[in-house]
Order: C-alpha cells, then sequence, then structure tokens
C-alpha cells in the first residue's frame, strides 16, 4: 500500500491543486502557484536568497532565516547533510521538506493552521542529494506560546489555552496526525475573545497515519505539552500548578474534545520524566 504522504503529494501535484511542479538545472520540487511567476528564477539557487548575516539558525543540520522575494519575507529552511552517511541516507527517501509539505497540506484539512509551505525543493548532483528546502510564509504578530505565557497567566486565560491546545492536537490524532514536538515554542496562539486557537510550527517530526494516532503517541503529544507548560513557567518564575493538577486539566481538557480519557500511570511517568530531563538542560 502507498503511503499516505505519496499519495497526499500526488494530489499537490495534480491539476486542481495549489502546487505545481518546477524543475530548474539541479533544483526540483513543488511550489505554490501563490508565488508570483516572475520570481520563481530566483528558486533555482536558493542560498543566494539567505542573508548570511540575519538568520535565526545555521547549525549543523539547519541553516533557517527570512529571505525576501519581490516586495514580501518568507522564511526559508535549508537542511543540512550532517556526513556522508547522512547524505546516502537522504537520496535514497523523500526529503524532508515533501514530508513538510504533505503534513502541511493534511493539517489545513483539519482546520487546524500551520504556515504555509510556498516550496519544497530539493538539488541532487549526479543522483546524490547535495541540500534540500523549504519555503513557507513568514508570520508577523502571531506570538508562540513560550512568548504569551505571561499573559496567558496574568489574565487568568490558562483554562483558554488548555481547551485550545487540546482542542487542536486532538483534531491532529483524530485526523492521524501526530506532530512530534508540541512544546510551547512550537505553538503557535491566536486569541479570539475568551477562546484560543491553537496552531503549529515545526513539522520536522510530524507523522501521518491513515488511522486515527493510537493512544501511546497520544499520551506522548499530551505529556510534551504539559511538561514544556511547566519547564517554561519555571523557566519565568511564574505561578504554575502542580504537576499531577496539570495533568488532571489537560486529560478532562482532552477527552471533552474527543473523548479519549488518556488519564494513566504512563501518562504521569511520561511527564515526570520530560520535566526531569528538561531541567538537566
Amino acid at each position: 500500500m502507498r503511503s499516505l504522504i505519496s499519495k497526499t503529494l500526488d494530489h499537490c501535484r495534480s491539476d486542481d491543486s495549489d502546487f505545481y511542479d518546477f524543475k530548474t538545472g539541479n533544483t526540483k520540487g513543488l511550489v505554490s502557484k501563490s508565488l508570483p511567476q516572475n520570481l520563481q528564477h530566483l528558486l533555482e539557487n536558493p542560498d543566494d536568497l539567505f542573508d548570511m548575516d540575519n538568520l535565526f539558525k545555521n547549525s549543523t543540520g539547519t541553516t533557517a532565516g527570512p529571505v525576501t522575494l519581490g516586495d514580501k519575507q518568507y522564511f526559508l529552511k535549508r537542511y543540512n547533510n550532517r556526513s556522508l552517511k547522512h547524505q546516502v541516507k537522504n537520496s535514497l527517501r523523500l526529503t524532508r521538506p515533501f514530508k513538510v509539505l504533505a503534513t502541511s497540506a493534511k493539517i489545513h484539512q483539519t482546520g487546524v493552521f500551520v504556515p504555509k509551505v510556498i516550496a519544497a525543493l530539493e538539488i541532487k548532483k549526479a543522483m546524490v542529494l547535495d541540500k534540500s528546502y523549504l519555503l513557507t510564509e513568514m508570520l508577523t504578530n502571531i506570538p508562540t506560546a513560550a512568548q504569551h505565557i505571561e499573559f496567558i497567566i496574568k489574565k487568568i486565560q490558562e483554562d483558554a489555552f488548555t481547551a485550545g491546545i487540546c482542542e487542536s492536537l486532538a483534531r491532529l490524532h483524530t485526523a492521524g496526525i501526530a506532530h512530534g514536538d508540541p512544546k510551547m515554542t512550537n505553538l503557535l496562539v491566536f486569541q479570539i475573545g475568551d477562546h484560543m486557537d491553537i496552531g503549529f510550527l515545526d513539522l520536522d517530526g510530524a507523522t501521518l497515519r491513515d488511522e486515527p494516532v493510537p493512544e501511546n503517541i497520544r499520551i506522548r503529544e499530551l505529556a510534551r505539552v504539559i511538561s514544556s507548560w511547566l519547564k517554561t513557567c519555571r523557566d519565568l518564575r511564574l505561578p504554575h500548578d502542580k504537576l499531577n493538577v496539570l495533568i488532571a486539566k489537560y486529560t478532562k481538557a482532552y477527552e471533552e474534545v474527543c473523548g479519549k480519557d488518556l488519564s494513566s500511570t504512563r501518562l504521569n511517568d511520561r511527564t515526570e520524566y520530560l520535566v526531569k530531563r528538561v531541567r538537566k538542560r
């Protein structure tokens, strides 16, 4: 059976999709039709777009930062080959930008917000992967939960946040999507009155299934949210509930959304483990 990612990418290539196949020189991929045609030639050499003095990240595995195409800013991430072994391995499998594109497309179908993918690209030389790139929209004035947490606590809106993240997580899980790392820096907060919509950043670790996400992975994701909330509060010296109280609040909110009761020893143990692991960093 063909994977859900492959099926989704096939749909992205279809005539009624928002994407089209792009190929110029050694660069190929999928590009959104929203990118003006007169700018498409700039994607032939994505490295030329980087402002090396204005990068958000430049590590062994990733180079990322804002780039300008025409009069609009975007966010460009380059996935670097960490070693020759890593390069050969990636040459034989679907590269990360295309997995993120497929995941993003499936998440949009659930109504949960993630940044729009503008292009998924790769450069191969003699069939060997050189580099791969993900170009997305640039977000402005949308805080992450980590940036917004002090406001949430001071305005006594923690229950609204808890309900919002549990609703978004449950939507993904029911659709067969696991985010992989739903920590506070990867959660986007949209406030609508007393309600909070929660979106997601960083889909590099996300996975897709044809069926709803199994309970053990739901537990891991909820434990990541709870432990990250607690650690962020502690780092900022903000008041917070004890761990057992937080777990009870989140499991109740999650069950109210999708009917799944995740309260268990496994959830308690996983959350405690993550809290302790984070403290050592």
